[in-house]
């Protein structure tokens, strides 16, 4: 089991020479929400990297966004992320309070929509206590990696040693039967880092297929954006007008 960190702008300044000393293995750093770059992505990526950390990259979505404006917004926040050394993949933050006023199959719908726009494989960050009502706990999106968040303790530290190989977060939602991350608490100390900090563990990986692969599929010309991949492929699809090269 592997234990890592994410990490934003509400970290303030990060020591990451004092980080080192924590025997972290990952860390995912937030790139932006909605419209805006996080203003510390840069200095982020660049600390963790430099202290030999992989680094992922998570965007959070905001559904009052175009789908397609929404798409361009993380892809720009991952080439920032691409740029300051980051090799990991592009996690799309899925917990908008602002869904509320829209029904579940439209989420579903936009959500689609904006994967239409990707031409890596990206994961998905949620909850159970957002997936289920928001996305009518929708299956069609168990193909992709998972990042779920779940606190045993609320808003409590986890006692030291938490989690262990025997704990694990409610499971399973939506399409998967799987997580391969697992933020187990907000509430956090990592030496370097003042204040609280989500503490996450990788330790299992979604679906049959190595994290680098990914399928390629043609999609005619006048199929619908919203086009639902087929279930039982793993870990990224290829759309039709690749974005990222």
């Amino acid at each position: 089991m592997f234990r890592g960190m994410d990490v934003s702008v509400h970290q303030n300044l990060i020591d990451w020479p004092i980080v080192a000393r924590a025997g972290l293995d990952f860390c995912i750093v937030r790139g932006g929400d909605g419209d805006f770059v996080d203003r510390n992505l840069e200095r982020n990526v660049a600390g963790a990297s430099g202290i030999g950390l992989p680094v992922d990259v998570y965007h959070f979505l905001r559904f009052k966004e175009p789908p397609s404006r929404m798409a361009e917004l993380c892809l720009r926040t991952y080439n920032v992320a691409r740029r300051e050394g980051m090799t990991g993949r592009l996690w799309l933050d899925l917990e908008d309070d602002e869904s509320s006023d829209l029904t579940p199959a439209s989420c579903v719908r936009w959500l689609q929509e904006v994967l239409f726009h990707f031409s890596m494989g990206v994961g998905i960050y949620t909850a159970s206590w957002w997936w289920r009502p928001r996305m009518a706990n929708s299956k069609s999106f168990g193909h992709l990696s998972l990042w779920t968040a779940n606190y045993p303790y609320g808003a409590v530290a986890p006692p030291p040693g938490f989690p262990g190989p025997a704990d694990s977060p409610l499971f399973p939602y939506g399409g998967w039967t799987n997580w391969q991350i697992w933020q187990y608490t907000s509430s956090g100390s990592v030496p370097g880092i003042t204040g609280r900090v989500d503490l996450d563990v990788k330790g299992q990986a979604q679906g049959g297929l190595p994290m680098a692969k990914r399928v390629i599929v043609t999609i005619k010309a006048g199929d619908s954006h919203g086009f639902a991949p087929v279930a039982g492929w793993h870990l990224g699809i290829a759309y039709r007008q690749p974005i990222v090269q």
